[in-house]
């Protein structure tokens, strides 16, 4: 089966695609560090030493999520039971119990 030239990807079109990704990712890439940059007072000790502290703040979040979903997994059967029973200690009517 003949393919017809229009058909046919060049090298040189190919490399033109990746530059122009690369030179868009660039310009994402600026307008995020200008955003950062903006964000900063070098003359402000304060704000150096909080800069990137939301960021932080995040990753701290998610890797707890993250942990805590892997905790849970690793535990099996055995964690199931034991958030069963954490569940219905948190549920349990410690006043109840003292009245009678």
């Amino acid at each position: 089966m003949k393919e017809s030239n229009k058909d046919i990807i060049t090298v040189e079109e190919i490399v033109k695609k990746e530059m122009s990704e690369v030179v868009e990712k660039s310009k994402e890439d600026r307008k995020a560090l200008e955003k950062a940059l903006s964000e900063i007072d070098i003359e402000d000790r304060n704000s150096v030493i909080l800069f990137g502290s939301k960021a932080q703040e995040k990753l701290d979040e998610i890797s707890s999520r993250m942990l805590e979903g892997v905790k849970n997994k690793d535990t099996g059967k055995t964690g199931e039971l034991l958030n069963e029973m954490v569940a219905k200690i948190r549920g349990f009517d410690i006043d109840g119990v003292k009245s009678k």
